[in-house]
């Protein structure tokens, strides 16, 4: 299950799959670190991957980014059929998580 919250600055809808109320998430929109309420109302993973998903953009638009995804961070080590594990926090049961491109911690950092 993701939660699901407001940005305290911006407003905008923050999702986030592997964090824990009281870790901190930034928002995709604006920037700000947000902690996590805990009073945060729980989503399908389906509807955290609907958020995930960037807009769908013309043919003609070739000045937009990447967009930010678990695969463009520096935390994600590749595996196999698009999916990897993700290195930001150390695991609980000895198990990195499995990332694919729609997940989306609220932590990315640009690979260099």
């Amino acid at each position: 299950m993701a939660l699901k919250f407001k940005c305290a600055k911006c407003g905008g809808d923050i999702v986030v799959k592997f964090l824990r109320a009281g870790e901190k998430a930034k928002c995709r929109k604006c920037g700000t670190e947000n902690a996590v309420p805990s009073n945060a109302p729980e989503i399908t993973n389906e509807q955290a991957e609907a958020y995930a998903k960037p807009a769908a953009k013309s043919k003609d638009d070739k000045t937009a980014p990447a967009p930010l995804s678990c695969v463009t961070c520096r935390h994600f080590e590749d595996g196999e059929d698009d999916a990897g594990k993700c290195h930001r926090y150390p695991p609980d049961n000895y198990e990195y998580p499995i990332v694919t491109d729609a997940d989306w911690c609220g932590e990315y950092v640009v690979k260099n």
